[in-house]
């Protein structure tokens, strides 16, 4: 949604790689076990962000839960998710975008098909509300 809107974005890994910014990897380690960053980390992100001529850095998170067996007898899988989006062209980041928590529902054959599902559910739906509120807002 948001390229298809006119709005430019980079892979972060992209970022860390040109730019110095914490690692991909580090981040995985982090989300892995917790719902945000440090602030170390998140420091590192915006620094190489902005070092790399970016206006905006989206920062979220979606959790899937473990599969159940839905009324039809196939897998369901429930993810939420949420996050916000920064302009860091100042020193210290303005929220200026939020997607506030929501539930989306996956069905599938089996448990991956239905996590893929509704992650893809999840991520077009974030896309969607961010490109709503910043196009509301006029940003660019």
């Amino acid at each position: 949604p948001l390229i298809n809107a006119g709005y430019e974005a980079a892979v972060y890994e992209d970022v860390a790689s040109e730019c110095d910014g914490v690692s991909t990897e580090a981040i995985s380690k982090t989300f892995a076990t917790k719902e945000s960053m440090g602030k170390k980390q998140r420091r590192s992100a915006f620094r190489a962000a902005r070092e790399c001529e970016a206006t905006y850095f989206a920062l979220g998170t979606m959790t899937a839960d473990l599969a159940r067996t839905h009324r039809s007898g196939r897998k369901m899988v429930t993810v939420r998710v949420q996050g916000t989006v920064f302009n860091i062209t100042k020193r210290v980041p303005r929220r200026v975008a939020d997607i506030p928590p929501a539930q989306y529902i996956g069905i599938g054959v089996n448990e991956d098909s239905a996590r893929t599902n509704a992650l893809t559910l999840a991520g077009k739906k974030a896309g969607e509300t961010i490109t709503k509120v910043m196009q509301e807002k006029g940003l660019r």
